[in-house]
């Protein structure tokens, strides 16, 4: 299962950052399994930006993450 860290849900989105419900959207559509966890400091993440998705690493940025979503499908 896919891990997204990603910020609490803000003004009645999954998330503030457009990025994450891009990636949301993505898996929903693609019916892959993840799962959400909440991470408010993003200081600590790669990039220290959200959203982080663990696929098989930590992987930053939401367009390499979907790079490497369809590479390995």
């Amino acid at each position: 299962m896919i891990t997204i860290y990603e910020f609490p849900p803000t003004f009645g989105l999954t998330d503030a950052s457009p990025f994450a419900v891009k990636l949301e959207a993505y898996y929903k559509l693609a019916n892959i399994d993840y799962q959400v966890k909440y991470r408010i400091v993003p200081e600590k993440m790669p990039k220290k930006k959200l959203p982080v998705t663990i696929i098989n690493e930590m992987v930053a940025d939401s367009n390499i993450i979907l790079a490497n979503l369809e590479q390995n499908a």
